[in-house]
């Protein structure tokens, strides 16, 4: 049984509540939302052992909380986990740009 907390920052409700399910079902205490600036004030706050990050939101947010995750002195080592359908994803210079820890990419 995993100990912690996971945060799920997805769009689209049925995923999240998929991983959610998922994620406690494991063990974990889960925290989600579906905006990427208020899952960056949940991370601040509840100090999740990772993040799993949905792609279905505008780039440039998606962006925007990996760099300021990344830049703040607390959680620059917090994994982010990518979900993307896009299984070309290696080839589109623009993830290349993400620092995040893993990518997945799904079905949906």
């Amino acid at each position: 049984m995993a100990t912690g907390s996971v945060l799920i920052v997805e769009h689209d409700k049925d995923l999240r509540d998929l991983l959610t399910y998922i994620f406690k079902k494991e063990g974990y205490t889960v925290f989600t939302t579906k905006k990427s600036k208020e899952g960056f004030k949940m991370a601040k706050k509840e100090r999740p052992v990772f993040v799993i990050l949905g792609h279905k939101k505008k780039w440039e947010k998606l962006e925007k909380f990996c760099q300021k995750v990344r830049k703040h002195k607390k959680l620059q080592k917090l994994p982010i986990i990518l979900l993307t359908t896009n299984p070309h994803y290696k080839e589109v210079p623009k993830y290349q740009k993400l620092d995040v820890d893993k990518v997945i990419v799904t079905p949906i």
